[in-house]
């Protein structure tokens, strides 16, 4: 990249020259602008935002602007300049006004740039306006190079040519600071027009020095001994300045001043101005995805929920967010995370209103965080408590003329119990219950605390009556107020009339922090990497495209970390595997944290094993390390519905997998069952493949094989029992796992963004169906799709969850 950049410069720069013979100049040249110019622009700041040199924009990180007016005061004419200058990452524009006498000419320039942090290329187009002909002027076109390939050393080339007549100009730059990423900086510049020689140039040397955040001084000294002083001041996102320069013979006197304004900037004055508090109203209406559509999707996401409120902390202004939980939709962890977010933002201080109409447990233990409860006249809480209960299958297949052998040979490892049972076995009842009774424990302990209701009277309150009504409630202390989110202005109000303004959530943005004292510091990013669904190589995970994925984002050197985020039952395990084999082999290359979300079991712990450190949520549902097989054959489906098969065969069990396939829907089965040899085989096949999920986790978590098993079996724990067993290492959201993943790889939080892969599809064209004809248009909901992959994976060793726990999984 940096290659191309150079080679496009010098044949533009080329281009120019030879295409340039005489000397007169027909276009404001460099040094005319030094009167509004403190120093050279790759000196101080990002000059005139790309009318010198089009590529210095590159280094600018927000939108910008700029006033300045310039006189000469000794003049005995009217001598000014008049200018107005904008810029942005990606480019720049400005004008320029100058009167001299009673003729006046405006030169217009715009500009863009490309390239990063160390090489950046900008190209630029100038127009002229008022007494053209008068002053001389030609249009131009301009071009720039900046490289700051150190960060010690800056380089600047630029180039104008003039349209109309064939002459240009070329200006080199070259600014060296000798303290690392401390903005004292040396300079000097010199340009040539045309084909002058060197002795002939005129050139500039000077110093820039931010003695404190906001404060910057400068000094100049030119060819014709003229020297320039200057003084630049920031409060933020303002900023002012004043220059003067003064030949020898004080027979030249311009000063000139500036008014900035737009982009955060490095400030003398912290808090210049107190704002006014006010509320934020954060809308949660409806699910919550972890990524949506990149065209027509305003859906919820988790990160930008987190993001929201995190801006909303930081921010002095705000003083609390009201929230609209009325149709809130999610599950236990994500639920747990968003809450354990607002305590952090109450930790500060602020307050949170959250605005309900009918609550399950789930909800209200949500809900329970805010400092304030405003329910909906007629609504209703459910303190219901917590269940897992599974749907069994096996005298429907039997009735259905389809078998099912479930080859199991571990305790808990109840996946198909669904097919092969018409009620749960012990084992699994056991570890349900005491998943069930940690998510009580969790929920029970957190509204107690928030609410400041005693254990007992919580548990009253529990099994007293299945549903509380508005009066109930409020005489429970279960909520604060009755009221309606369409009223949450006035209500808000009432109750904090300190508060005048509440304003939407789109208010609040992250602040964009200046770069420009960091030379050759490329921005840092968090990659969060999603694998999200059942374990397999082309849905679900979609491994085979997910592990390129995860690859890139660990060899790209601006990519510091990784979250990967597993939301799991597992399936497949070579397609966990592929995944887990990525982060083995590099995870001492750069962090790489696995945040747990709902489900993160079997297969998805599979995938979550190597991290460099594991995170979950205390209501996550993980371990499950184990291995099952499954069975499903013809046991006189075949035969009811007219179907009949024949084969030829070579080969003891080329016939072992011999299917049909159902008219129109495409799903069929093997037309026999296992015989003994056969099933003692795919024992053998589980134990080996148990033995290596064992060693694989006790590799992973740097512990002994005999402690793993004494946890695994197939058994499943909630997060907040696992960090006890040494399963997981920290109880945690994303939120909390990125900064994680930041402290690993030692950067600040203003130094990085956060970067989402795999990145999401263009638009839910399913979704856009159905508003076009009016008719909801069907996706393939998760259980059909268990059900394809089951006989897909016919027989095969899998480290695999039941089907209820698909339901978990946000997205669908």
């Amino acid at each position: 990249m940096n290659k191309v950049l150079s080679i496009l410069l010098i044949f533009v720069v080329s281009l120019i020259s030879a295409l340039s013979q005489t000397t007169q100049r027909s276009f404001l040249h460099y040094y005319q602008l030094r009167n509004i110019s403190q120093t050279a622009p790759t000196a101080f700041k990002f000059g005139l935002y790309g009318f010198e040199n089009p590529a210095i924009t590159s280094y600018l990180h927000d939108d910008d602007y700029l006033l300045l007016y310039s006189q000469n005061f000794n003049s005995s004419i009217n001598d000014y300049n008049l200018g107005f200058f904008s810029g942005s990452p990606f480019g720049g524009t400005g004008l320029l006004y100058t009167r001299l006498g009673d003729n006046s000419v405006i030169d217009y320039r715009a500009s863009f740039a490309f390239g990063d942090r160390n090489l950046a290329l900008g190209l630029g187009y100038g127009f002229v306006g008022g007494d053209k002909s008068h002053f001389g002027r030609s249009n131009t076109i301009h071009a720039g190079l900046l490289s700051r390939s150190n960060p010690y050393l800056s380089i600047g080339i630029s180039g104008t040519f003039a349209l109309d007549k064939n002459e240009y100009e070329t200006v080199y730059e070259l600014a060296f600071r000798p303290i690392k990423n401390y903005p004292l900086t040396f300079y000097g510049d010199l340009a040539l027009f045309n084909n002058q020689n060197l002795e002939a140039a005129e050139w500039s040397a000077g110093v820039s020095f931010e003695v404190v955040d906001g404060l910057r001084l400068n000094g100049r000294y030119f060819k014709d001994k003229t020297i320039a002083l200057g003084l630049d001041l920031s409060f933020g996102k303002i900023g002012v300045g004043t220059s003067g320069i003064r030949n020898q013979d004080n027979d030249y006197s311009k000063y000139s001043f500036a008014l900035r304004f737009g982009a955060e900037d490095r400030t003398i004055i912290k808090d210049i101005f107190v704002p006014e508090k006010e509320f934020i109203k954060l809308d949660l209406s409806g699910p919550i995805k972890y990524q949506r559509f990149a065209f027509l999707d305003k859906s919820l996401t988790l990160l930008n929920i987190l993001k929201t409120i995190e801006l909303a902390r930081k921010k002095e202004s705000v003083a609390g967010l009201v929230i609209n939980a009325t149709t809130l939709a999610s599950n236990r962890a994500i639920l747990w995370e968003i809450r354990d977010k607002l305590e952090e933002f109450r930790n500060t201080g602020k307050k949170v209103i959250i605005f309900i109409e009918n609550a399950d447990i789930n909800l209200y233990h949500f809900a329970s965080v805010a400092d304030k409860i405003i329910i909906d006249p007629l609504g209703m809480i459910s303190l219901e408590g917590y269940i897992l209960g599974r749907s069994f299958y096996k005298d429907l297949l039997s009735k259905a003329g389809i078998g099912f052998e479930e080859i199991r040979l571990f305790k808990y490892k109840s996946a198909y119990e669904n097919f092969a049972r018409d009620k749960m076995s012990e084992a699994d009842k056991e570890q349900r219950q005491k998943i069930v009774d940690d998510w009580l424990q969790i929920a029970s302990t957190d509204i107690e605390r928030s609410r400041k209701i005693p254990a007992a009277d919580f548990r009253r309150l529990m099994d007293e009556r299945m549903i509380y009504f508005s009066n109930s409630i409020l005489q429970n202390n279960l909520a604060d107020a009755t009221g309606r989110w369409t009223d949450a202005d006035s209500i808000v109000k009432k109750m904090y009339p300190e508060i005048k303004n509440l304003s939407s959530a789109s208010k609040l943005s992250d602040i964009k922090k200046p770069f420009d004292d960091k030379w050759s510091s490329q921005k840092k990013y968090i990659a969060v990497v999603y694998a999200i669904g059942e374990c397999a190589m082309e849905s679900g995970i979609k491994a085979r495209s997910l592990v390129n994925t995860l690859k890139s984002a660990i060899s790209n050197p601006n990519i510091k970390a990784v979250v990967l985020r597993v939301d799991s039952p597992g399936g497949d395990a070579m397609a966990s595997d592929y995944i887990s084999e990525v982060i083995r082999e590099n995870k001492d290359k750069k962090p790489i944290i696995v945040s747990q979300g709902a489900v993160a079991g079997s297969g998805g712990y599979w995938l979550s094993m190597y991290g460099s450190s594991i995170i979950s949520t205390p209501m996550t549902i993980t371990g499950s390390i184990g291995v099952i097989a499954g069975w499903l054959y013809d046991r006189g489906l075949k035969d009811s519905i007219g179907v009949s098969t024949d084969f030829v065969k070579v080969g003891k069990y080329a016939d072992l997998g011999f299917s049909y396939s159902l008219p129109l829907i495409g799903i069929g089965m093997p037309v026999r069952n296992l015989n003994d040899d056969e099933r003692r085989q795919f024992e053998n096949l589980i134990k080996d493949g148990y033995s290596e999920f064992i060693r694989k986790v006790a590799d992973g978590r740097k512990a002994d094989t005999n402690k793993i098993e004494k946890v695994a079996q197939g058994r499943v724990w909630s997060g907040f029992e696992a960090i006890k067993l040494g399963l997981v290492d920290s109880l945690g959201g994303l939120d909390f796992s990125v900064r994680v993943a930041a402290e690993r790889a030692g950067i600040q939080k203003e130094d990085y963004d956060i970067i989402e892969l795999p990145k999401p599809g263009f638009m839910d064209f399913a979704a856009l169906l159905s508003r076009l004809i009016g008719t909801d248009v069907k996706k393939e909901d998760k259980h059909t799709r268990f059900l394809k992959f089951m006989t897909e994976k016919n027989g095969k060793i899998m480290p695999m969850m039941p089907i209820d726990f698909f339901d978990e999984i946000p997205g669908d």
